[in-house]
């Protein structure tokens, strides 16, 4: 059993590590500029503006719902432990004592605060 949720969880968690790497990856320092006119290189940045802004989207759409599925998968797993527990018997007890608040208390009986004359009279 544990087996199968262990193997659960780490296909689960796979995307996330996956979209970590790629994080990384996409944080790499760009090429060095190239002799490219000045009306060339504009079009080129916001395309790789896109293309960033795209992709972090995208990391960020795949880890909510890895993350969703994780809680989704804990909910389901939490509450098959929570059914076993309920279903388990009860172990047998005994009986109250009705007149438990007529017993003494146990132990020795609270001392009684000493009258000691103050020296400042």
């Amino acid at each position: 059993m544990r087996n199968r949720v262990l193997k659960f969880l780490l296909t689960l968690l796979a995307p996330v590590w996956v979209s970590l790497f790629t994080v990384g990856a996409c944080g790499a320092a760009p090429d060095p500029p190239t002799e490219i006119s000045e009306s060339a290189e504009e079009p080129q940045q916001q395309q790789q503006r896109r293309q960033t802004t795209f992709t972090a989207g995208v990391l960020l759409l795949i880890g909510v719902t890895t993350i969703g599925l994780l809680l989704i998968a804990a909910a389901i797993i939490w509450g098959a432990k929570v059914r076993r527990l309920v279903r388990r018997p009860d172990p047998p007890s005994s009986a109250p004592d009705e007149l438990w608040y007529l017993r003494k208390p146990a132990g020795p009986p609270p001392a009684a605060p000493a009258d000691e004359p103050s020296g400042s009279e």
